[in-house]
């Protein structure tokens, strides 16, 4: 695929074929670069026994990319005195959105779920399980609609929670109704702005009306690459049915404030100051304040009590003044922090200053 989703396992998959007149064996190499060129991953998988003109998918293990941005994978056949060393390397070049999707932009099939009324309450889902930690906002859905004529159209739209692995549509966390159709061949795509304070996984569903005597509207279905299995359709008459040979292509978006609160107050701080975290102890978020004499990068950083970085809360330009912000007890990779001692340290320009903060669960 050409774009993926930042903050899910990454799998990369290729295949190879033996040019030569021998049995061959040997490790391939992954290396992926960001833009500057710096690499962030590599892995080593290995072919073996592959017999002349035989070919064999290699699948590579995951990485769990942490950035957005344009990225460069390298995948390179370790092998000695290849008398045909140009074929032995592959070049591809993708980036990374926030995006969550499953599918490759590729409509290998257009689906629906049967007709009105020997089906009905059609819907399809699709499982995402957040990419950012909560707190969030839901700020987009998408759908492909593939290019097949019909004449009919979707009621609804919905984001619902999870219900035991399943969507609960008795509550809509998100609701579009009526959504305008986009042209055939085309992503319909409609905002939302709906917040979340939840890592629970969420169901984008969308609703096929109950009308008899047309067809469609169909949605776009990808099965090239590893498959997710998080595809689901229902009717009244079957119930909720996964259908792991493809991903519906419909997609989520996700955004995150950037957490950090400026109050407008009389004169300006006289030096730089940062008080006690609030709550302390505290189970799972806690409110850092801190104040600037003057406008200047700044940085603050959760260790825990080895000495180790738990969180990059923020490192950015910020205003002179009075600023908050709030740590909600996840790791920079997303993790819950166990209990216990944490230190938050700023800095700013030559100055450095601690404090220490008890989580208690």
């Amino acid at each position: 695929a050409d774009t993926a989703t930042v903050g899910w396992p990454l799998t990369t998959i290729a295949t190879f074929k033996n040019m030569g007149s021998y049995d061959e064996t040997t490790d391939i190499l992954l290396s992926i670069k960001d833009s500057t060129g710096t690499e962030v991953y590599s892995t080593i998988a290995t072919i073996s026994d592959l017999v002349p003109y035989a070919e064999e998918q290699v699948q590579f293990d995951s990485w769990v990319p942490e950035n957005k941005g344009t990225y460069q994978a390298t995948i390179a056949v370790l092998f000695d005195n290849d008398i045909t060393p140009a074929n032995d390397t592959l070049i591809k070049t993708f980036t990374l959105v926030q995006e969550m999707m499953y599918d490759d932009g590729s409509a290998e099939v257009s689906i629906w779920v049967d007709a009105y009324p020997s089906s009905s309450n059609r819907k399809f889902a699709e499982k995402f399980v957040p990419n950012l930690p909560a707190p969030f906002t839901i700020s987009n859905i998408r759908f492909f609609r593939p290019n097949v004529a019909d004449t009919n159209y979707f009621d609804y739209l919905a984001v619902a929670p999870d219900a035991d692995g399943l969507p609960d549509t008795s509550t809509y966390l998100a609701y579009v109704d009526m959504p305008e159709m986009p042209p055939i061949n085309s992503w319909g795509s409609y905002d939302l702005n709906s917040s979340q304070t939840s890592d629970d996984p969420f169901w984008f569903i969308i609703h096929w009306p109950d009308v008899e005597g047309v067809n469609g509207p169909y949605i776009g279905a990808d099965n090239s690459g590893v498959l997710d299995g998080q595809s689901w359709w229902y009717s009244d008459e079957r119930d909720w049915n996964n259908y792991p040979f493809y991903d519906w292509m419909m997609r989520m978006t996700l955004t995150q404030p950037t957490g950090i609160n400026s109050d407008i107050v009389t004169g300006l701080p006289k030096r730089i100051s940062l008080a006690q975290n609030y709550p302390n102890p505290f189970n799972p978020s806690t409110n850092i304040e801190f104040g600037l004499p003057n406008a200047g990068n700044v940085e603050i950083v959760i260790y825990n009590n080895l000495g180790q970085k738990v969180r990059t809360l923020i490192n950015s330009y910020l205003d002179a003044g009075y600023h908050s912000i709030i740590w909600n007890g996840k790791t920079d990779s997303g993790r819950d922090a166990a209990s216990g001692v944490y230190y938050y340290r700023l800095a700013s320009g030559d100055y450095r200053i601690s404090k220490k903060m008890l989580m208690m669960k």
